[in-house]
């Protein structure tokens, strides 16, 4: 059975060590190699104590979803981050083990209802990889429309093409 449940402090080295998992899986090719299997896994764990910072403050919610204890995935939701767009999905990451359950879907979904709860009916918006094809394709399936395409700063340096997505607001994952 799958938990959802709101991260905790406890919670962040085990997140990072998931992002930088999925980030060294789902873009080896799009990324370097030499960054993927060099200051990665550093640059997750600074980047997890800022976003952790941000909800310890309110600024942001940190969703997990475990099963047994053990992290399956997790979401980071910014409310009210764009006037336009409304609430921004940070990161939404599923373990190599979580994934074909639903553990995505669900995990959107409790982001989506925490954003609201604490910043109103506003949409939904995130980023994704051009190339990140799994995850463009879960996101249609989720009805998540693509309404912009740009080149994205690239972590090591550099532009990657990337998309936005949102969800008007209301919307839930079917």
């Amino acid at each position: 059975m799958v938990l959802i449940r709101m991260a905790t402090p406890a919670d962040r080295d085990a997140v990072a060590a998931l992002h930088t998992a999925n980030w060294q899986d789902a873009y080896r090719g799009l990324l370097p190699d030499a960054y993927l299997d060099g200051p990665l896994a550093a640059d997750m764990q600074a980047a997890w104590a800022e976003k952790f910072a941000d909800r310890a403050a309110g600024r942001s919610g940190v969703l997990v979803a475990e099963d047994d204890s053990r992290l399956l995935g997790f979401i980071r939701i910014v409310p009210n981050a764009d006037p336009r767009w409304g609430h921004y999905i940070d990161n939404l990451h599923v373990a190599a083990g979580g994934r074909g359950r639903g553990v995505g879907r669900t995990l959107f979904q409790a982001g989506a209802d925490w954003a609201r709860t604490h910043g109103g009916a506003a949409g939904l918006y995130l980023y994704v990889y051009a190339d990140n094809t799994p995850a463009r394709a879960a996101y249609a399936r989720w009805q998540g429309r693509e309404v912009e395409h740009f080149l994205d700063d690239a972590p090591h340096g550099g532009k990657i093409p990337a998309v936005r997505l949102v969800w008007e607001a209301g919307a839930g994952v079917e």
